[in-house]
């Protein structure tokens, strides 16, 4: 499920839908999210494809999770 609301942006469409979007997160929890993706990808989880973020964000959170940059 955190693979498709990175990918989507949201969850609606699972069995426990939380009818929750990116857009309901405050500035503080948008932070968090951007450390929390950095660190799952510092776990060696892969990048489902992300749409949370601008695109220079995207290759912040990339290559400090030890990502190649999408946009370069």
């Amino acid at each position: 499920m955190f693979d498709d609301f990175l990918m989507h942006g949201f969850i609606d469409h699972h069995r426990v839908a939380a009818n929750f979007a990116e857009g309901d997160l405050t500035p503080d929890q948008r932070t968090a999210l951007k450390s929390l993706v950095t660190k799952y990808f510092q776990a060696g989880f892969a990048d489902p494809g992300l749409s949370l973020f601008s695109a220079r964000e995207d290759d912040e959170i990339r290559m400090s999770g030890g990502l190649l940059p999408r946009s370069r």
